[in-house]
């Protein structure tokens, strides 16, 4: 099911996500305050998730210029008040941006392992448990089965939940829009979630973002999240995109090796203390 990915292809996964946080900053109400040393956008809800800087380009040699960026940015989400946090992949510059931003008070929240995958290749039929129906959310009563599984599996605090729901809604859904959704169900029961994004183009490949793969607690282990990943997957595929990338979790690690996917790179992400 696998094939080898473009040679010398750079990890896109942070400007995949750069350009996806973008997206959420262009609902209404939200804010995009790009520089040429870093991208910055905000929806203005309450959520770290949808509000970040992000691909900064900042040359080693200029200390005044690297300090003086990140004290704008903390400023630019100070004055707003609203969490965020700052993403540090493997296309940031320089090197040490991870210590200059310890060194301005920020704290590190996670770090995860990016994947690629070259669609290129045959991919199988989504599977899963008997009785699974994959459906991509293109209607307001597949989005509340979406969101439902958006909170229950990604495990939300009630603020940040009520910020993820009211950015997806004011987003919408549909085939022809940048962020796809997909809900599945067992019977009429959600049981998992998925996204994908094929608004960003990053390394001159045209990339599928996976982003909100998620089951249900009870319905974990029984191939839900596979058959989510794999349906988004064939839709990025047929949309003509040459490569797929994730940042996994601890939990969907073995999911996506098994499903092909490499580790290329490793992201981390920043905020202040009061929002770790």
């Amino acid at each position: 099911m696998s094939a080898d990915l473009p040679a010398g292809m750079a990890d896109p996964f942070e400007a995949n996500i750069a350009s996806l946080l973008a997206h959420y900053g262009g609902i209404p109400g939200g804010e995009i305050a790009d520089t040429p040393a870093v991208r910055v956008s905000t929806t203005n809800q309450a959520s770290r998730t949808l509000n970040a800087a992000s691909v900064a380009i900042l040359p080693a040699d200029k200390q005044f210029l690297i300090r003086t960026t990140i004290a704008a940015t903390l400023d630019f989400f100070a004055r707003r008040g609203q969490p965020w946090r700052w993403i540090v992949g493997s296309t940031s510059q320089p090197d040490g941006l991870g210590d200059e931003l310890v060194a301005a008070g920020l704290v590190l929240g996670a770090e995860v392992p990016t994947m690629s995958l070259s669609l290129d290749c045959w991919l199988p039929d989504p599977d899963g448990p008997a009785g699974l129906d994959v459906r991509e959310v293109e209607e307001a009563a597949s989005f509340e089965a979406w969101i439902e599984v958006q909170r229950s599996g990604l495990e939300f605090p009630p603020r940040a939940a009520e910020a993820w729901e009211a950015v997806h809604r004011a987003l919408g859904w549909g085939r022809g829009l940048p962020l796809r959704n997909y809900v599945g169900l067992i019977g009429d029961r959600p049981v998992g979630a998925a996204a994908l994004y094929l608004g960003g183009v990053a390394g001159g490949e045209d990339v599928a973002g996976i982003y909100n793969v998620a089951t249900i607690p009870e319905a974990r282990g029984m191939g839900i999240a596979r058959a989510l990943t794999l349906a988004a997957l064939r839709d990025g595929q047929a949309a003509g995109r040459h490569v797929a990338s994730l940042g996994s979790s601890p939990m969907g690690l073995s999911v996506y090796h098994r499903l092909g996917f490499v580790e290329v790179g490793r992201l981390r992400w920043y905020t202040t203390p009061e929002w770790r």
